[in-house]
């Protein structure tokens, strides 16, 4: 709660995993009261992002580590 960042780290196995759903869903509740960014998606692996970031830009680390990484510190700049 006194983070400033929630990170999610996406793959196959975060995804179908009920307990990452519930942290996600807390993560989600705190940013709209806030009115501020807090949720950062990481994709990890190929996977399904789940419906309620699809709309979000995730740095994407499945396919190419250094841009995945720039793009997640570009996210936390921005902030």
């Amino acid at each position: 709660a006194a983070s400033d960042f929630f990170l999610i780290a996406l793959s196959e196995h975060a995804v179908a995993s009920e307990w990452v759903k519930k942290e996600l869903n807390q993560a989600l509740i705190q940013e709209i009261e806030s009115r501020q960014v807090k949720v950062l998606p990481v994709k990890l692996s190929e996977c399904e992002i789940p419906a309620l970031i699809k709309d979000k830009k995730y740095a994407d680390f499945s396919v190419d580590y250094g841009l995945g990484l720039k793009q997640l510190i570009d996210a936390l700049r921005k902030r």
